[in-house]
């Protein structure tokens, strides 16, 4: 019989169990880990736990609405939900009435009525490379093949790479400049836990693509990636997204492209022979009627 789920409060929370359950949960993922939630919800996160720690489910909260308590998605954290055998109805009801509005993005594998069905492509690394890429669409093997003066690194430099993201993207993401903060530090946590990857592509020694992948046990984690705009480096994206995969042939871990509903993005991860592994968007609102039509 599974143990009732209870609401506690940050301070409250035993981080070394936590950990130990976001870890062993078959759905783990590394965005639950309790060092990379307190940087990206900046220490504002309680939980619900069941039992001791056999399933957790994490809850970032600001009061940006009116004041009011809301559980959010952090940016840079794609997936959250609840880690460990419980009932996910049971956690999602265990949610404390003073939070008005509830928007998280539950861990692939969970399903339940009345949410969003999002997209997130990925690729067993179960196989050689040979035969990863054998699932390549022709057009991108081609390219790949004519892209021989491409030269990956590997760097530590954090700031570096997004600031980079920031100066070709941030047109199109719209992020405000406190989420680059936040990426910057939790992604600098990651090194220190040696949970990540930083790479570069150089063309005549300058760069052209650079990434921060996230990796833990069981995944790699595609959490922050641009390249020139340049037409003569277009190729130097999939230079570094084919690098990392090939790094990781025969390990058995999965490359998790982190997305992506647009389809554009889709149709150039899919490419990849990319399959998808959809998540669900969670939503409840219980904002006073003067405020709930506009969420």
């Amino acid at each position: 019989m599974m143990a009732t789920p209870k609401y506690i409060q940050h301070n409250q929370i035993d981080k070394r169990k936590w950990d130990r359950c976001i870890r062993n949960s078959q759905n783990s993922r590394i965005y639950g880990m309790s060092y990379y939630l307190d940087v990206v919800c900046e220490h504002r996160w309680d939980a619900i736990v069941s039992g001791d720690y056999d399933a957790v489910m994490p809850l970032p909260h600001n009061r940006k609405l009116f004041g009011m308590y809301q559980v959010y998605q952090p940016f840079f954290c794609q997936q959250l939900g609840v880690f460990g055998e419980a009932s996910v109805s049971d956690m999602l009801n265990t949610i404390p009435n003073k939070f008005k509005l509830i928007r998280t993005n539950l861990n692939s594998g969970h399903h339940i009525e009345d949410a969003t069905m999002r997209t997130n492509l990925v690729i067993e690394l179960n196989k050689s490379h040979d035969e990863v890429m054998a699932n390549y669409s022709t057009s991108l093997r081609k390219r790949l093949r004519k892209a021989s003066d491409f030269v990956v690194i590997e760097t530590e430099d954090v700031g570096r790479i997004v600031n980079q993201y920031k100066t070709r993207l941030q047109a199109k993401v719209n992020l405000p400049d406190g989420a680059y903060q936040i990426a910057e530090a939790a992604f600098r946590q990651a090194v220190e836990n040696e949970q990540a990857v930083l790479l570069e592509v150089e063309l005549d020694g300058n760069e052209v693509a650079s990434g921060i992948f996230l990796k833990d046990d069981k995944r790699i984690y595609n959490v922050m990636a641009s390249s020139s705009p340049d037409k003569q480096h277009a190729v130097a994206m999939s230079v570094l997204l084919n690098h990392i995969i090939e790094s990781h042939q025969n390990t058995g871990m999965i490359f998790d492209f982190e997305g992506s509903d647009i389809s554009g993005v889709r149709a150039y991860f899919e490419s990849f022979g990319a399959e998808n592994e959809p998540y669900q968007t969670f939503t409840v609102n219980r904002l006073p009627f003067w405020i709930k039509w506009r969420y």
